[in-house]
C-alpha cells in the first residue's frame, strides 16, 4: 500500500486527479468504476480541467457506477446518478454509451443482472475510485456484509442511513442499496482510496493500518498489490498546526537525533555516560529505522523502530518469546522514543508512535515490544502497552518490558 499524505486540497485533488488520468492514457477502453459522494468531487473537477487542457480523453475509456439508493432516480438530489452527472459525466461530455449505472426506480435484482452482464462485457474493473464511510463502508458494502463477487442489493446500516440524509433535499426513507460487491472492487487492477477531514481519522486507522475485518469493509481492500491511500491531514491523524512527522533520512537530521539521543539517555536518564560530544549513536542503528517529529527545522521527537532480530529485549529478557501473546506475524521493536522537554506538552510522542504503528502494518507486523521508562508507566499503560517481566537496566535508568498488539491499539481513545 502506498499512503499519500497532503497538506492542502488543492494538491490532494490534483495528484488523485493526475493519477487517475494517467491510468486512462495508458489504459484506453479499461473500465473505471468511481465513487460518488463529497470526497471525490474536486478530482473529478480537475480531470475535467486536464481534459479541457487536452492532457486526457475521458471519454475513451468506459464506466460502472459503484452503488444506488433503491428508491431514487436520477432527478432525485442525492441519488449516486445525479452526483455523477452533474459533476462528472455531464461536464466531461462523457457518451452515454460508454456508462452503465444502477437504477434505483427499477428492480433492484434486474439492475444487478444488467451491472454483472457490464462489468463482463469489458473485462472486469481496471480502476476504482473509492471513498470510505464513517462505518467503513465502500460504495454500500456495509458492515459484516457479504463479501462477494458481482452487483448485490444490501440492507443500509443505521450509520449509513444517517450520514446520507445530509445529501438530500428532502427526507427519503432509504433502507437498500445496490452496489457493486466488495470482492469485484478487490479484484480491479488500480485502487485509490481517498478521505479527508479530522472526523475521517479514526476509521482510516482502522481501515488500513489495523488487521482486515468485515466490520469494517475497506479494511477488506488491504493487501492489494496496487493499493493507493491519499489523505489529507486531518484525516491521517496528523497535527493540525506546525508538525511534520517523517522518516529521518539527512545528515542534519541524524545529527540531531543523535543530539537527542545523547540529552534523553545520558542527560536526563543516567543510562550511558557522558562524553565530549554530546552526541550518542545507538549501537542499533544500522538496523534502525527512526521516525522524527519536525517543527520547521528542529527535530522534536524521535522514535526508532526495528523488525530484525536480535533485539535489544533478547539481551535483556530470557525466552522473550514467551512472554508475549500468540502472533503468526513478524514482531518489530520500538526503542529511543523521546521528545525535546518543550514539546512534552504537545502530541508529538502520539504522532511519533502511530507513524510507527502505521510503518509496522504496512510490512505485516502486527505485535511490538517496547522497554519504556519507568518515569513513564501510567501512559504506556494508557496507550495501551501490557507490562511484562522484571525491569531491566541500572539504577536511575531502569526500564519496563512492554508488548503492544494493533488490535490493542485500535480500543485506545487516543487514536478516536
Amino acid at each position: 500500500m502506498t499512503t499519500q499524505t497532503f497538506t492542502d486540497h488543492p494538491a490532494f485533488n490534483r495528484e488523485t486527479a493526475r493519477r487517475v488520468a494517467a491510468y486512462i492514457n495508458q489504459n484506453p477502453g479499461a473500465l473505471l468504476c468511481l465513487a460518488a459522494g463529497d470526497t471525490p468531487l474536486g478530482a473529478f473537477a480537475e480531470l475535467i480541467k486536464m481534459q479541457d487542457a487536452g492532457e486526457v480523453n475521458l471519454s475513451s475509456v468506459y464506466y460502472a457506477g459503484l452503488d444506488e439508493w433503491v428508491g431514487l432516480g436520477p432527478h432525485d438530489k442525492g441519488s449516486c446518478r445525479q452526483v455523477m452527472d452533474d459533476h462528472f459525466y455531464l461536464p466531461a461530455k462523457i457518451p452515454r454509451e460508454r456508462i452503465h449505472v444502477f437504477n434505483g426506480l427499477a428492480d433492484p435484482a434486474a439492475e444487478c443482472v444488467a451491472m454483472n452482464e457490464w462489468l463482463a462485457l469489458r473485462g472486469g474493473i481496471g480502476l476504482t475510485l473509492l471513498g470510505v464511510g464513517m462505518n467503513g463502508h465502500v460504495g454500500f458494502n456495509e458492515p459484516n456484509g457479504p463479501d462477494t463477487n458481482g452487483a448485490i442489493i444490501v440492507e443500509l446500516d443505521d450509520v449509513t442511513k444517517s450520514v446520507g440524509a445530509k445529501y438530500f433535499d428532502k427526507p427519503q426513507p432509504v433502507s437498500r442499496g445496490i452496489t457493486i460487491g466488495l470482492a469485484t472492487l478487490r479484484g480491479a487492477r488500480e485502487i485509490l482510496v481517498m478521505a479527508s477531514g479530522a472526523k475521517k481519522s479514526s476509521i482510516i486507522q482502522k481501515a488500513f493500518f489495523n488487521p482486515p475485518t468485515p466490520s469494517v469493509p475497506a479494511s477488506m481492500l488491504q493487501g492489494h498489490p496496487n493499493l493507493t491511500l491519499l489523505l489529507d491531514e486531518a484525516a491521517a491523524g496528523r497535527e493540525p498546526t506546525r508538525f511534520i512527522v517523517k522518516r529521518a533520512d539527512t545528515s542534519d537530521e541524524f545529527d540531531q537525533i543523535a543530539a537527542l539521543n545523547y540529552a534523553t539517555f545520558v542527560e536526563e536518564i543516567p543510562q550511558h555516560a557522558q562524553n565530549e560530544t554530546h552526541r550518542l549513536q545507538d549501537k542499533f542503528h544500522a538496523k534502525n529505522t527512526y521516525f522524527i517529529c519536525k517543527d520547521n527545522d528542529t527535530v522534536a521527537g524521535m522514535v526508532s523502530y526495528c523488525d530484525q532480530r536480535p533485539f535489544s529485549l533478547d539481551a535483556k529478557v530470557e525466552n522473550l518469546d514467551q512472554h508475549l501473546p500468540p502472533n503468526d506475524s513478524r514482531i518489530c521493536e520500538i526503542r529511543l522514543l523521546s521528545v525535546r522537554p518543550e514539546y512534552r506538552a504537545s502530541k508529538a510522542a502520539m504522532l511519533l508512535l502511530l507513524a510507527v504503528f502505521r510503518h509496522a502494518c504496512e510490512n505485516n507486523v502486527r505485535l511490538a515490544v517496547m522497554s519504556g521508562t519507568t518515569r513513564q508507566l501510567k501512559m504506556y499503560r494508557k496507550l495501551g502497552f501490557v507490562p511484562f517481566g522484571e525491569l531491566v537496566g541500572t539504577e536511575g535508568a531502569q526500564y519496563q518490558p512492554m508488548y503492544i498488539t494493533l488490535e490493542g491499539v485500535s480500543k485506545r481513545p487516543w487514536l478516536n
